[in-house]
């Protein structure tokens, strides 16, 4: 439960103390396998879904013009669509 829980606990702070920054580099070396954390201790669901909302939270510190703000919503969906692919059970009614 511990390797679980911990990848999300260390998001989390590292979000909260490090902003978008800090908290997607950390989902890339938790992808990359540099995190030192088990890969297989998280579902590829989880982080793809993460990636998404970070973008989503934080388009406007991203970038102001609104093109690339409409480029980086269609990746959003991307990565959406294949969360949703790999587990139809994160679809909230």
């Amino acid at each position: 439960m511990i390797n679980a829980e911990l990848p999300i606990l260390i998001f989390n702070y590292r979000l909260t103390n490090e902003g978008l920054k800090g908290a997607r580099e950390f989902l890339d070396d938790l992808e990359n396998g540099r995190a030192g954390l088990q890969k297989t201790s998280i579902k590829e669901d989880w982080m793809k879904s993460q990636k998404a909302w970070l973008t989503y939270s934080f388009i406007d510190e991203i970038s102001k013009d609104q093109g690339e703000q409409l480029k980086l919503i269609e990746g959003i969906v991307i990565l959406l669509k294949e969360t949703l692919a790999m587990n139809p059970q994160n679809l909230e009614a």
